[in-house]
């Protein structure tokens, strides 16, 4: 409220009540405004064996906004079953234990699985709840399959397969439907060398460590929209990348360090065309004491 005549109850500020308990201003021309935010949250987790623990994650909110209009927002975590929408919650799965397995034990110290689902439904209303003006429908697998590795020579990799979608529908402009989906899939592996080296007379060791990085990354981004009345989506962009870039680093002391690397990739569009990537680089550190 603006032009209040005094200091409002507590009731008031604590948002249990709308009405402020002291008078307003009869000069005071901007409206007032409010604001309300309602949330809740459900977790859980729980192992369904030994070395398969998942955890469970319910949102719902509403937000509703009153001033000049009234507008407001629903959201809740839902799970898409062909044409069925249903309230569900998102979840995560963490599988350990398969370096135990007699033909993965002497290579690996450990491995870890992982999946991840996160679904959504937002809902944007005028006026009331009754005029909605934009539905959005997502679903995130980020990863839709993970892994992380740790070999018994010290080399350690992870392994990254993301999957999005979304579905967003706008009523008052009849813009009909524009669905947005990408892919991920991330590869890195690292190993470090650490070896010194004693110099004979001059009783010093110098340290030196090498540490050697493989990096490999593909995306596709689609966006298309599907006219009102038709049945078919049209792309609008298409978008594919993918990069390689090894890279070498090493210290020989702590003021003598330099790396190399090296990048190779290619970016495909549809309205822009291809696009090579070629890079290649050498540099090198010494620190000068004072």
């Amino acid at each position: 409220h603006y032009g209040l005549q005094g200091t409002p109850s507590t009731q008031y500020q604590f948002g249990l009540t709308e009405d402020p308990g002291v008078p307003l201003s009869e000069n005071v021309t901007q409206r007032s405004s409010t604001q309300k935010n309602r949330t809740i949250t459900i977790r859980s987790g729980f192992k369904i064996i030994k070395n398969i623990a998942t955890t469970l994650n319910y949102n719902y909110s509403t937000t509703e906004s009153r001033s000049t209009q009234i507008t407001g927002n629903i959201s809740y975590s839902a799970l898409t079953l062909g044409d069925e929408l249903l309230p569900f919650p998102s979840w995560t799965i963490r599988v350990t234990g398969f370096e135990r397995f007699p033909l993965v034990k002497k290579l690996f110290r450990s491995i870890v699985i992982t999946h991840a689902f996160n679904g959504k439904k937002a809902e944007v209303w005028k006026d009331s709840k009754a005029t909605p003006t934009q539905n959005t429908i997502s679903k995130d697998f980020r990863p839709f399959i993970g892994a992380n590795f740790v070999f018994k020579n010290g080399i350690t990799a992870s392994f990254n397969y993301n999957k999005t979608e979304s579905l967003q529908e706008k009523m008052l402009v009849s813009s009909g439907i524009t669905r947005n989906t990408s892919s991920l899939i991330n590869f890195n592996a690292r190993y470090s060398l650490k070896k010194g080296i004693k110099l004979p007379f001059f009783k010093k060791r110098f340290n030196n460590n090498i540490d050697m990085s493989i990096i490999f990354t593909r995306s596709i981004n689609i966006t298309a929209r599907k006219q009102p009345g038709k049945t078919n989506f049209t792309d609008i962009s298409n978008t594919l990348n993918w990069s390689f870039k090894p890279t070498i680093t090493y210290s020989f002391t702590k003021t003598v360090n330099g790396g190399i690397h090296f990048e190779l990739g290619k970016r495909k569009d549809i309205r822009v065309g291809t696009t090579d990537i070629k890079g290649f680089g050498i540099n090198a550190t010494i620190l000068l004491g004072g």
